[in-house]
This record gives structure tokens, sequence and C-alpha cells, in this order.
């Protein structure tokens, strides 16, 4: 969510900051700037060309995941020694409640969104309906050809139905019109139908009914409705039409407009806006170069954040017994590792609200001196799967204490796998990986049908380091058995 609000908010500044510089060279650039711009709004939830997040695996990984199939579980006690689950106690029993209270949250804001979208689509479709009625059952009063030109009793100001049959609908008042202001009337709407403006409004009203609870996608909207209108006035005024008088026709039936529910309506919110735009008449700036190259890197900057997928992808700290050396695995395994350096990787497979966390015990073997490293917002394995490199101090290794909070199940198969290899001072290897008590009839461990596959790419353009890393995630998380929420202790293997 708010990942969503930073994107929504940055894009539209960035449209706004647009559209005033197009103004300079007319409503019609305004208005293309202003209706791509709510293009970008709608499309800006599924944007994920880049990545933004903390650092973790970033070399490619290829996972095939089949569809899970029904999972039937039977609970026993393990036989095994080497790995026991106990209590989870101590001070990151309670450090999920941020966890908790968005998985609370998140129906209650989702059914927010609904309601509001609801009665928002109620309303566009109610004033649909209307139009529609009026543009059908009004009677026609002026030429049969498209659009044409009827009075009806339900309308309270002119506007133009542009879908189906268009039609241009007069209030009943237009008969106390005169002749030029009813022909400066039926121009203008004409002009809508000409520039198909129906369909540009109706990008604004559902970027509004899908982001109502963002002001600047309203903004925007408004924006959008102004240049429209703009655009019309200046094509109607380009057929010779004059200004003065056209200015008059439009403050004269300023008191028959209402606020519109009918996204077709060429109502007006900025009347005086629009009488000073047509009263000034000042020609309009040509395109410099400086202003190109503005709205260029304007175009580049809204496009780059509409890419952008703000995933989280993990993040991990260092402590006085452990220094994060980087999040790639530079070291093929066991037989490249140097002394003194342990290497880490996760696989989450669940919600993919905040992520889990998990916590790993480092112990100094010297004086039994204790820490943890802590990894928190750990993404959903189709995002990314995680690794890490540390740099240990003398006699320091994990003592085979892991805590993981914060798994949110959203299928069959849920939990957090991990695995742990490391070489202490001594030039000694060690490992372990995360096995679970609870057999299943399905295998929960990864690299294992249904679970998932991780291949490594066979790409020209790798280099060594990127495949010494692949090879390493592999020969960790391979085998490693999903968990759920708990303290985990593992023998050293």
């Amino acid at each position: 969510m708010i990942a969503l609000l930073a994107k929504l908010t940055a894009c539209t500044i960035l449209v706004w900051l647009l559209a005033q510089l197009a103004w300079r060279h007319g409503p019609h650039w305004a208005e293309r700037a202003l209706t791509g711009g709510l293009l970008l709004v709608l499309l800006a939830p599924w944007g994920g060309i880049v990545s933004v997040g903390s650092p973790a695996s970033t070399t490619p990984v290829t996972i095939v995941a089949p569809e899970p199939v029904p999972l039937s579980i039977e609970r026993r006690e393990s036989a095994s020694n080497d790995h026991v689950r106990v209590p989870a106690t101590g001070p990151s029993a309670n450090s999920n409640a941020p966890k908790a209270f968005a998985a609370t949250a998140r129906p209650w804001l989702i059914a927010a969104w609904l309601v509001g979208s609801l009665l928002i689509s109620a309303r566009v479709l109610l004033g649909l309906l209307l139009a529609f009625r009026a543009a059908n059952a009004g009677t026609l009063v002026g030429e049969k050809h498209a659009p044409r030109v009827v009075e009806s009793a339900s309308a309270c100001a002119p506007f133009l139905w542009s879908f189906g049959r268009a039609a241009v609908v007069l209030p009943m008042s237009h008969r106390n019109w005169s002749a030029e202001q009813r022909a400066h009337v039926v121009q203008h709407e004409r002009c809508h139908w000409q520039r198909a403006d129906g369909y540009r409004l109706l990008v604004g009203q559902v970027a509004t009914t899908v982001f109502w609870w963002h002001p600047f996608v309203w903004m925007l909207a408004r924006a959008q409705r102004a240049a429209i209108e703009a655009s019309c006035d200046a094509d109607v005024l380009r057929t010779g039409v004059d200004s003065n008088r056209y200015a008059q026709t439009l403050v004269n039936l300023a008191h028959a407009r209402v606020n519109s529910v009918v996204p077709t309506v060429s109502d007006s919110r900025s009347l005086i806006g629009r009488v000073r735009r047509i009263l000034q008449a000042a020609p309009y700036k040509r395109w410099t170069l400086v202003n190109r190259i503005a709205a260029l890197l304007i175009l580049v900057s809204v496009a780059g954040i509409g890419s952008v997928s703000f995933a989280h992808v993990g993040s991990a700290n260092s402590n006085k017994f452990a220094a994060l050396t980087g999040s790639r695995l530079t070291y093929e395994h066991f037989g490249r590792i140097p002394s003194s350096t342990l290497q880490i990787v996760a696989f989450y497979d669940g919600g993919q609200a905040l992520g889990p966390s998990m916590e790993l015990e480092l112990i100094n073997r010297s004086n039994g001196e204790r820490t943890w490293l802590q990894f928190s917002q750990l993404p959903k394995f189709d995002v990314a799967i995680p690794a890490w490199e540390f740099s240990l101090e003398s006699n320091v290794e994990p003592s085979g204490l892991v805590r993981i909070n914060g798994v949110e199940p959203d299928g069959v198969i849920d939990g957090l796998a991990f695995g742990v290899m490391w070489r202490n001072s001594d030039g000694d290897y060690d490992s372990f990986r995360s096995v679970s008590q609870v057999p299943t009839r399905i295998p929960t461990e990864v690299c294992s049908w249904p679970l998932a596959v991780i291949d490594i790419p066979r790409a020209e353009s790798m280099t060594e380091d990127q495949i010494w890393h692949l090879t390493s995630v592999r020969h960790a998380i391979c085998g490693a058995e999903l968990l759920p929420d708990g303290e985990y202790l593992y023998g050293r293997g």
C-alpha cells in the first residue's frame, strides 16, 4: 500500500508538471499529457520491470513452480535428533506485532476500497444510464445525421452522448436561447464528438474510481476535463466565431450548468479560466529545444517510476560478531569458502504482505557470548531468493538456533526454508538446513516437485562469479524444508 501510494504520488506530480509545461503550447498538448498520465496511473500497480528494495540475490534465477495440489498432513513425533522445535521466547516473540497488525488491517482496507469503488462506479453508471435515456428518448430538433440534436426534459445542461447513436442533448430551456447561442453550443458539442472526448473522459473516470482515495488522481482528472473543454473552445474559435460573443454565451449558460454525474457532459468547473483564455486569445508558444528536452525528461521519469516494482527483496543486519560483505555468494559451495565466512540463503512461500523475518543466533565459542543476526521482509520466492555472505569474527559460528516470524499462509504449501553453511576460523566446514517435523504426502523440500525447481540460466553473458553464486544458492537451499513460525534448534552436522 505504501509503495503504491509512493508510485501514484510521484507519477501524478510529474504528470502535473508536464501538463503545466504543455499548457504553454496549447490546451491540446495539455489534454494529451493528462490523458496519457491517467493511463499510466492506471498501469502503475502492475509496473514491475525494475525491482527496488534492499540488496539481495540479484542474479537471475529461473524458477519453475507448478500449481499446488491438495495436501493432507498427518502429525507425528519426529524420530530425528538433529532438529528440535522449542517454544518461541525472548524479545523476538513479540517482534511480529507490525505484521500481525498489517494482516488484520489488510481485509478491512480492501473492503473499504471496494466500498468506495462501488459507490463511485454506481454514480458513474447511474449518470450514464440517465444520459442514455435522455439521448434516446429526446425529441429531435436538429439534423438527423450524427451526432443528432435532441431536446430532453431530463437534461439540466447541454451535453454530448458519445456512445452508440451519438446525440447532442439540449435542455428544454434552449428554446429561450438565441440562434447564435444554440449554434455555439451545438458546434462545441460536435467538437467533442469529433475528438472522441467521451472516451477520453472515461479514462479519468476509471482512474478516479480505482484510486478514489488519492487526491492527486482527482486533481489530474479535473485538469483533464478543463483541458478538454479548452481544446474544444479553441477549435470553435478557429472556425471564425467571435471570441467575445462566444464567451458571453458561456456566461449566459453558466447558471444552467450543474455538477454532472455523466462523464460525457461538457460542464465547466473552471468557467473563469475558460472565459479568460477565450478573451485573451494569446498565441501559444512554439516548442523550443529546451522545452522539448524538459518534456522528454519528465516523460522518461514518469515511465521509469511506472515500471518500478517496490518489492521487498530482503534485508539483513551486521553486528559485532559478523559483518555483511554482500548479497552474492561469490564462492562455489565449500570448496572455495575462505575461513571465517558465513553464507545464508532463504526461500519463502506464502503471503506477500510485509514478508516474514528470520533470526540466526551466533555464539563465540571462546567466551560463550551470543548475539543474533536478523533478516527481515523476506520476499516470496517468485520475487527473489535472497542470499547473504558474512565475515565472522574469530571463534564465532552459528549456534544452531533459528527463529521464524511472520509466515502468512496463502496456499497449500507455505513456510520459510533456509540453508546455512560456514567455515570457521580453524578452517572447519559445517552446515544445516531447515527440516520439518511434520511429514506430508507431498514433499515440501525446495527443488522438489511441486514446490519449485531452481535452474541456472545458460546465458553467454553470465560471468563466472554469477555462475558460482547460483551454484552456491542451489547447494545451500535445495533440500531445505518449509517451516512455520517458531524457534528451532539444530545440532551441528
